[in-house]
């Protein structure tokens, strides 16, 4: 019988926390789930509309890997797992709070294995060619992404 996981990608938002379980090792954390991103013509710009967020558990060794793992909060990460639904009445109301919390499997780009550090290496910026840049210019912009093509070529299994 086939697993029914549940892929999330999202933002980590603050760290991973352990928590007091007398049973198992548990870590928690809380996943912020992809933002709807539109272009507002009134403030001039990208505006994000309401963020989802989801919280979850991870236990045993993977655990264990998470929090020695270091990751910290805006990290984007996969999880998979099972969703379980953990409603809870609020006392003073009487109302019912859905809280849904999603039972990792599998977290990052491989914690289930060990610690993963993962990092986001900024690319330079490269200044496109322009109506009215100088031969020069254009000459070293040429070169430079035909230097940039053959590393990339020469990285791939086939040519080694």
């Amino acid at each position: 019988m086939a697993e029914n996981l549940i892929p999330q990608i999202g933002d980590l938002r603050g760290e991973p926390r352990e928590i007091e379980n007398s049973d198992s090792f548990e870590v928690r954390m809380t996943l912020g789930l992809n933002n709807e991103r539109r272009y507002d013509k009134n403030a001039g710009g990208w505006v994000d509309g309401p963020a989802s967020f989801l919280e979850v558990a991870c236990f045993g060794s993977l655990a264990k890997h998470i929090l020695d793992s270091n990751w910290t909060s805006g990290l984007k990460i996969m999880v998979y797992g099972h969703l379980a639904n953990n409603d809870s009445i609020d006392p003073a109301t009487g109302k019912t709070i859905p809280a849904f919390l999603l039972k990792a499997v599998h977290a990052g780009p491989s914690a289930q294995r060990g610690p993963v550090t993962a990092s986001r290496a900024a690319k330079p910026r490269q200044r496109p060619v322009r109506v009215g840049d100088t031969f020069a210019h254009i000459t070293r912009q040429l070169q430079e992404a035909q230097r940039r093509r053959s590393e990339a070529a020469a990285e791939t299994p086939a040519a080694a």
